[in-house]
């Protein structure tokens, strides 16, 4: 009768220590590979290293220096990576229609190296993730039209980011959809471009509905139309004293804007304004008395200046 008893005991314990492991396994979080929100409440999606594709098509360049991706063979992968070299020598573009209309992969990464995206390489794919190297300084005509999927893309280098060619093609593909910019896996919701980046560029964070902030830095001199378009989540915008020119659409549809710090000579004015028109009621921009004011439906924000 002891005997049983103790096994009872015994049995209970370790029925009790396993409840616990697994109470505080549940209270642990996000499962690997997963997004999650850190202590200071930053959205973090972790990267994942994907396999490198095997099962891909390769054109040597006309120099014979380097590869072109042209295509898929026999790859059966939803995400990878594409490899940096090939026969001994680096892959450097994505060729023109190289993965159009493919409903194979949602998930890819470019690798550092590669400079160039062909004209409707990603034409109407099933894509929702890329990650873009900083070696990348162009994107083709068309290159990701009909992506409406593609939410998610990570970019380690907000200069280098700033510099790429034809960034409409990504930006504006013709989605509704709202994109997800990550620098180093953080989501970027308080964006500082950097010094020794001299303009934004058209379309260069358009439809980046997580930014609450934007600071311009202080090489910025141009911010060019539809440079921030449709960002629906941007409350504060600081521009510095080395910007000399918004041009007219730049942040239009940023509807939420509230404060814009005006460190420049520029005078922000309701004619032609950056910040576009505001829909549902009359709105107004105002210089007086060194303060800048936005008027919206008979209500006065006091924006800064």
């Amino acid at each position: 009768m002891m005997k049983k008893s103790f096994l009872l005991k015994l049995l209970v314990c370790v029925l009790a220590i396993r409840s616990v492991s697994l109470f505080a396994l549940a209270l642990s979080g996000c499962t690997p590979g997963s997004s999650e929100e850190d202590s200071s409440g930053t959205d973090k999606e972790e990267e994942v290293e994907l396999e490198e594709a095997t099962g891909l098509n390769y054109t040597l360049s006309n120099d014979e220096t380097y590869y072109i991706v042209s295509g898929i063979s026999t790859e059966t992968r939803t995400a990878f990576k594409i490899p940096s070299t090939y026969n001994g020598k680096p892959v450097k573009e994505i060729g023109d229609e190289a993965f159009r209309d493919c409903d194979l992969f949602n998930s890819i990464i470019i690798p550092n190296g590669v400079t160039t995206i062909g004209d409707a390489a990603f034409y109407d794919c099933v894509l929702s993730s890329i990650a873009i190297p900083v070696s990348l300084t162009k994107f083709g005509r068309y290159a990701f039209t009909d992506c409406v999927n593609l939410v998610n893309i990570h970019i380690t280098d907000i200069e280098a980011w700033c510099n790429i060619e034809g960034l409409q093609y990504l930006m504006d593909n013709y989605t509704t959809r709202g994109k997800k910019l990550y620098l180093n896996g953080e989501l970027i919701t308080n964006l500082v471009i950097p010094n020794n980046v001299t303009r934004i560029l058209p379309y260069t964070f358009k439809n980046c509905t997580s930014l609450t902030s934007v600071t311009i830095g202080n090489d910025v001199t141009q911010v060019y139309s539809n440079a921030f378009m449709n960002c629906t989540s941007l409350t504060s915008v600081t521009i510095d004293n080395s910007v000399t020119s918004i041009d007219r659409r730049a942040f239009d549809g940023c509807k939420k804007i509230v404060e814009v710090i005006n460190n420049s000579s520029i005078d922000i004015l309701p004619i032609f304004s950056p910040f576009g028109e505001k829909k549902g009621g009359t709105s107004d921009i105002v210089n007086k008395d060194g303060y800048l004011f936005y008027t919206y439906d008979n209500t006065n924000y006091l924006l800064g200046y």
